[in-house]
């Protein structure tokens, strides 16, 4: 466990107190902080500088999933269903009646109601605490976990075969949601506010602004990877990553490519072309987002990369000494939006 004061710029291990440090979930309750982890629940009340066991009355301890509903907490075990503590994890209590599966892969809270996933029985609901659960799958066009996640009235569920699916009418019917998307190997999904995000298996971000009726990809020079988990500051998305650390995404270039579209293409130029020395990239009459830095790149009609840079200036000069005379491709992006425009260097 790991954390960060200083928005992501350093981070501090703090796991004293862990017995094992492999954590599956998260939950904050008045102040204190719960982890599921492989070795049971564990309590902090110090920001993670000490933490404590809080495992009574659990039969399983891989405990995948934390969630709160008014002050009562649910814990989704790997093998031993679904348990609720409402004394902060002093003690739990089995409640998985109905439960075809007791290997839980997620919980989520939608109003008073509760959805539990399950491995290959799928989707199940209780509307009473846990005091029982009732199968709802139909629609579904696979049973094996699924990632739940709840926005508004709407549920969607996703996992690494069929995508992701929908409900908005608490499990009644679900619908395919995968518009958009490249692949229906879904890792991942989280919504902050009305932004909905999905990581792929083959390293991909989408994200979708109207409940996954369509989605869009993310291309922000992020190292491709599996996008393990996000976690929202202000506009600011920290997204975690398998391999490569922390990448932040500033969340305001998600409304640049619907204002930007059209003139960023148009209006990319560069001089003087054929150049020697220095080439001079001008944006002054492109109505860009200036408070979003542009992405540049430089690279070779083979496709090689050759300069990577950024700006939030409308008009500035890079050093072109180190080229070769040929032709080369340089591109900006802002946001979705990327335009390339062709030069030609001689010496």
């Amino acid at each position: 466990m790991f954390l960060s004061t200083n928005e992501g710029v350093s981070w501090t291990k703090i796991n004293s107190g862990l017995s094992n440090p492999e954590v599956y979930s998260l939950l904050e309750k008045e102040g204190n902080i719960f982890a599921g982890t492989r070795d049971g629940v564990f309590l902090t009340s110090d920001n993670g500088t000490s933490w404590s066991p809080v495992n009574t009355g659990l039969k399983n301890k891989d405990v995948y999933s934390l969630v709160l509903k008014d002050t009562n907490i649910f814990a989704g075990t790997g093998s031993s269903g679904v348990y609720l503590s409402g004394n902060n994890g002093t003690s739990w209590t089995e409640v998985s009646s109905g439960l075809k599966s007791k290997n839980i892969g997620s919980l989520v809270v939608s109003e008073s109601n509760i959805f539990a996933s399950t491995h290959l029985q799928g989707i199940f609901l209780s509307t009473n605490n846990g005091t029982s659960w009732t199968e709802v799958n139909n629609g579904l066009s696979t049973k094996i976990f699924l990632q739940l996640m709840s926005i508004g009235t709407s549920i969607l569920a996703a996992n690494e075969i069929g995508g992701i699916f929908k409900t908005t009418d608490n499990g009644v019917t679900w619908t395919s949601s995968n518009s958009g998307l490249t692949t229906d190997s879904i890792f991942r999904i989280n919504a902050f506010d009305d932004i909905i995000f999905a990581s792929t298996y083959d390293g991909n971000l989408f994200y979708s602004k109207n409940i996954g009726v369509n989605w869009t990809q993310i291309n922000f020079n992020l190292k491709k990877s599996v996008y393990v988990n996000f976690i929202k500051n202000g506009t600011v998305l920290n997204v975690s990553t398998i391999g490569y650390g922390v990448w932040k995404l500033d969340l305001n270039a998600l409304t640049v490519e619907n204002e930007n579209e059209k003139t960023l293409s148009q209006h990319l130029t560069c001089y003087p072309n054929p150049a020697t020395n220095s080439l001079t990239i001008d944006l002054s009459s492109t109505f860009y987002n200036s408070k979003i830095p542009i992405q540049y790149t430089i690279t070779s009609l083979t496709g090689e990369t050759l300069m990577e840079t950024e700006s939030s200036e409308s008009q500035f000069s890079i050093s072109t000494e180190f080229l070769a005379s040929g032709v080369y491709i340089l591109t900006a992006r802002q946001g979705m939006v990327s335009s390339s425009t062709l030069f030609s260097i001689f010496h």
